[in-house]
């Protein structure tokens, strides 16, 4: 088989291309996950409970009005409320608990723990998924470029 002309077919760019995405996802996860594991090391995790939300527009094609939930803690004898950076169509209910990291030199500054992970484990899923896809459709673009070279020769 002739490596070169294997090369020049534009189906085996496009399976590199779509395996490159991929790893990009996948990398980009990875990377975030880790930045946020080394946030989470240097914060304090308090439960807080769901007092109110907060409306969010979104901004794509079909408007959707999301909710984020504004949590209340108590941190040394004093109140802070803070609203959940990730907003949904179905929040937590009012009353229910909620996971948060905060920052000891900072109250105000925190993070909800659980709402962040999801982000990730999406971006993990869909850079597996087309890697994947990328791999199965590079291997078929060698597959079909083998049995066409056999046939010619």
């Amino acid at each position: 088989m002739n490596r070169k002309s294997l090369l020049k077919r534009w189906e085996f760019w496009l399976a590199v291309v779509i395996i490159l995405i991929g790893c990009c996802f996948l990398i980009y996860a990875v990377d975030r996950t880790v930045s946020n594991e080394t946030k989470l090391k240097n914060r304090i995790q308090i439960t807080a409970v769901v007092v109110d939300y907060e409306e969010r527009e979104s901004h794509g094609r079909h408007h959707v009005m999301t909710l984020a939930e504004v949590v209340e803690y108590t941190l040394d004898g004093i109140t802070y409320y803070a609203a959940n950076t990730v907003s949904s169509t179905s929040p937590k209910n009012l009353g229910e608990s909620v996971k948060i990291a905060i920052n000891p030199q900072n109250p105000y500054d925190c993070i909800f723990v659980g709402s962040e992970r999801f982000v990730y484990i999406f971006l993990y899923a869909f850079g597996t998924v087309i890697l994947a896809f990328g791999a199965l459709f590079a291997a078929n673009v060698v597959r079909a470029f083998k049995k066409t070279y056999e046939y010619l020769s």
